[in-house]
C-alpha cells in the first residue's frame, strides 16, 4: 500500500480520551498500526521498515525502535464513558518486534477493539495518515485527532478544565497558550488536511474556554487518480451515469482510500456492462472490487454484476416504500449549495454531510450555511 493511501479509522470518542505520558513516537506508531487493521481481523504481522520510517526513526538503530514498541505496549487509554467517569483500557494483548526477521507483532486487546473495528457501534472519523506525518509534538497529533472527530461540529469548545484534564496538567493556563494550543494549531494548518481558527471564550474577564472554528482544506487529486478517473469515463455506462462528477468524487474520496479508489475505478472500467445512474451502485460496484483479488475479478466479473444487479432491483422495491437511498439525498444538497456559496462553505458542508445518515440532519447543515 502506498503511504499516501493508509487510512486511520477509529471512534469518536478515542480522540477525547487521555492519552497520559504518551510521547510523540508513540503516538504516531499507534495511529500507523491501526492503518495496517484489516476490516475482519484482531491481529496482523507488519513489516517494521516503514512504520520505523514513518515514526521518524529511519536513522536510529532497530534497538531504539524496540524500545519505542515496549513502551507503547504498556500504555493504556482512558475513555471517556459519561460526564464523571473515564475507563482505561490496554491497547494491546501483544505488541512484540522480532529483531531477526524484522517484523512487528500486532494483536488487540478484544475489548479495546471496538474502538478501531465495531464503527458501527458509534460515531467515527476517518483520515489519511499522512496527514500526521510532519506534526512534530504529541500535543498536535492529539488536538489533530479531536478537531477531525468532532470537525462535521464546525465549532467546537474546550473549557480550560478539560483543557488541563486532557492535554496539559501541568501548565497554567498561559502557558497552555503559548506550549500547546498556538504551536499545535500552526503545525495543524500546515501539514494536514484541517483549516483552524482560534477564539478565546470569556466569563467576565476571565478565559474559561477555547472555541475552535473547523474547516476541511479542499481535496487534491492526485495524477493516479484523476487518470483512473478519465479511465473510467471511457466505459459507456458510467460515462452515461454522470456519476463521476466532483461532487461525486468528493463523496467517494470520503468512503475509499485514494489507492482503493484508483484501483476500483480501472476495475469498474472493465466490467460494468449495464446502464446505472446511482453513485450508490459504483460505490458497490468498487467495494466488491477491492473485496476480492486479481482471479476472482477475471473469473467472476459477471457475477458481481448480476448479484448487484439483483440486489438493486430489490433495494428498488424497497425505496419505494421507504427513503431515498441517503447518497442520493447528500449529493441533491450538494448540488443545490455549489453555485450558492463560496467553495470553501461547499468543500466544508461536503465533508460535514458525509457522516451524517437522515435527510433532516443534512437539511439542518444546508440551512445554517446558507443563513451565514
Amino acid at each position: 500500500m502506498e503511504k499516501n493511501s493508509k487510512m486511520v479509522i477509529h471512534q469518536n470518542n478515542l480522540a477525547s480520551g487521555r492519552f497520559e505520558d504518551f510521547e510523540l513516537r508513540e503516538l504516531k506508531l499507534f495511529l500507523t498500526l491501526i492503518s495496517n487493521l484489516g476490516k475482519s481481523e484482531n491481529s496482523y504481522i507488519a513489516d517494521s521498515k516503514f512504520i520505523k520510517d514513518f515514526i521518524g526513526m529511519e536513522s536510529q538503530s532497530y534497538n531504539k525502535f524496540e524500545a519505542v514498541i515496549k513502551k507503547l505496549q504498556k500504555r493504556t487509554i482512558e475513555i471517556k464513558e459519561n460526564e464523571n467517569r473515564y475507563k482505561s483500557y490496554s491497547i494491546f494483548s501483544v505488541l512484540e518486534f522480532d529483531k531477526k526477521e524484522k517484523i512487528v507483532e500486532v494483536e488487540y486487546n478484544p475489548k479495546f477493539l471496538p474502538f478501531i473495528r465495531d464503527l458501527n457501534q458509534g460515531n467515527f472519523c476517518k483520515y489519511y495518515l499522512e496527514n500526521i506525518k510532519h506534526l512534530s509534538s504529541r500535543y498536535s497529533i492529539l488536538f489533530y485527532m479531536r478537531l477531525q472527530s468532532e470537525a462535521f461540529k464546525k465549532i467546537i469548545s474546550i473549557s480550560i478544565d478539560e483543557m488541563k484534564l486532557l492535554y496539559g496538567k501541568n501548565y497554567t493556563q498561559n502557558n497552555i497558550e503559548k506550549k500547546i494550543l498556538k504551536p499545535a494549531l500552526e503545525e495543524i494548518n500546515s501539514y494536514t488536511d484541517l483549516d483552524i481558527r482560534l477564539e478565546k471564550k470569556y466569563t467576565g474577564k476571565k478565559i474559561t474556554a477555547y472555541n475552535f472554528s473547523i474547516s476541511k482544506k479542499e481535496a487534491i487529486i492526485s495524477d493516479q487518480l484523476k487518470e483512473a478517473i478519465e479511465k473510467a469515463k471511457k466505459n459507456i455506462y458510467i460515462s452515461k451515469s454522470k456519476t463521476l462528477s466532483n461532487e461525486c468524487i468528493a463523496i467517494l474520496m470520503n468512503e475509499f482510500t485514494e489507492e482503493e479508489l484508483v484501483y476500483g475505478l480501472k476495475e469498474a472500467y472493465k466490467i460494468i456492462n449495464k446502464d446505472f445512474n446511482r453513485l450508490t451502485y459504483l460505490s458497490k460496484i468498487i467495494k466488491t472490487i477491492i473485496s476480492k483479488d486479481d482471479k476472482d475479478i477475471i473469473i467472476e466479473s459477471n457475477n458481481i454484476i448480476d448479484n448487484i444487479e439483483f440486489k438493486e432491483e430489490v433495494k428498488e422495491e424497497n425505496i419505494k416504500k421507504s427513503s431515498i437511498d441517503i447518497d442520493e439525498i447528500r449529493l441533491k444538497y450538494i448540488k443545490k449549495l455549489k453555485p450558492l456559496v463560496p467553495i470553501r462553505k461547499w468543500n466544508l458542508f461536503n465533508s460535514i454531510i458525509s457522516t451524517l445518515t437522515t435527510e433532516e440532519e443534512i437539511k439542518e447543515q444546508y440551512e445554517k450555511l446558507i443563513k451565514e
